[in-house]
């Protein structure tokens, strides 16, 4: 088995960077490539890098540096672009507006404050195409995930913009200019484009989730004292290894006795609810109960040695309002009967 995984996890590592490198990354990270990095030895990679299996951050195409935070590019041109609410920055290639030198590669990292999306706009562009309209050089603008291959545009264009999706690294955008592909065609003017901030949308989302990943203001389900935020491999040999999603999850520790912790949450009005998690057993109960102001109503449970593994489980919950929502572990008097939870979503409606 070790050895799958070793290979497995070197297929990934080695992999070409351009296509899929955010999805390779969560493979990675499945594979537990990284979880004997920590400490001092775990670097803060940026820029939507990773640590490998090496404890070293392995970056998006473009990027270099020791926390990815280097840009790739030519003498000429590029590099990286901070932008404001208050700032409009300006970027042209080279020469503008006379045409670019031959084979040139330019590549702009642009960065607005975490809390807002980049909005670029293309005031003029001039890139070169043929008659089947495929470009001969080209502006490419990654606006979602920094790894992700994005937009190709060539010919004349004005006005056009583009702004980060909130749901990818929203305030990091990726401009390069390719006239190597092709670098035998004439060059065109260029560009002359401009990037500054733009707000998030306000996205009325009723899900509550609870990842246990910083910075976080904490579970929206209240823990009793009796959980604990774990990192990577559980402190005991019988706990998980890594957390479901990220890197961080809650866990109760086969040590923890007789006594059931709890994590409780009070539903805020009448509704049904789906309650998704995953969750990890290698001995005692696991379980979802709901209590109102007269009953006590077991939900659902799972007992005993569920695998080395996390398991998914989603549970419908028709509560009222005020109702007590509670997930219960209870270890009992075998110390091996670690117990954990992660990536908890309550949606309103049925599962």
């Amino acid at each position: 088995m070790q050895s799958i995984l070793k290979a497995v996890l070197m297929a990934v590592l080695v992999a070409p960077r351009l296509e899929g490198f955010n999805n390779d990354l969560m493979l990675a990270n499945l594979l537990l490539c990284n979880a004997h990095c920590k400490g001092s030895s775990r670097p803060k990679c940026e820029n939507g890098g990773f640590v490998d299996h090496n404890c070293e951050c392995f970056c998006p195409p473009s990027l270099k540096g020791d926390l990815c935070q280097t840009v790739e590019t030519s003498s000429a041109c590029g590099g990286i672009v901070y932008v404001s609410e208050s700032k409009v920055t300006e970027i042209k290639t080279p020469n503008w507006p006379s045409p670019y030198p031959a084979g040139t590669k330019c590549t702009w990292l642009i960065k607005a404050p975490a809390d807002m999306l980049v909005k670029l706009t293309a005031d003029d562009l001039d890139l070169p195409y043929n008659s089947l309209n495929r470009c001969y050089h080209w502006m490419e603008v990654r606006y979602n995930l920094i790894g992700q291959l994005g937009v190709k545009i060539c010919g004349e264009i004005k006005g056009k913009t583009w702004t980060t999706t909130p749901y990818g690294e929203s305030n990091l955008m990726m401009v390069r200019l390719d006239a190597k592909f092709a670098e035998d065609k004439d060059a065109g003017k260029g560009f002359s484009i401009s990037a500054t901030t733009a707000p998030k949308p306000i996205v009325e989302d009723k899900s509550k989730i609870c990842t246990f990943e910083p910075p976080s203001d904490g579970c929206f389900f209240e823990g009793d004292g009796n959980w604990f935020v774990g990192e990577d491999k559980s402190p005991s040999d019988y706990g998980p290894s890594f957390a479901y999603r990220g890197q961080f999850y809650a866990y109760v520790d086969g040590n923890n006795g007789e006594d059931a912790a709890k994590m409780t949450y009070k539903a805020p009005s009448t509704m049904e609810y789906c309650l998704s998690f995953a969750y990890y057993l290698s001995g005692g109960d696991l379980k979802i109960h709901s209590e109102d102001a007269n009953y006590f109503y077991e939900l659902w449970t799972a007992q005993g040695d569920q695998g080395d593994g996390w398991q998914k489980a989603k549970v419908d919950i028709n509560a009222k309002k005020d109702d007590l929502i509670f997930i219960i572990a209870e270890t009992g008097s075998d110390y091996t009967s670690d117990i954990a939870v992660d990536d908890i979503v309550l949606k309103e409606g049925v599962c």
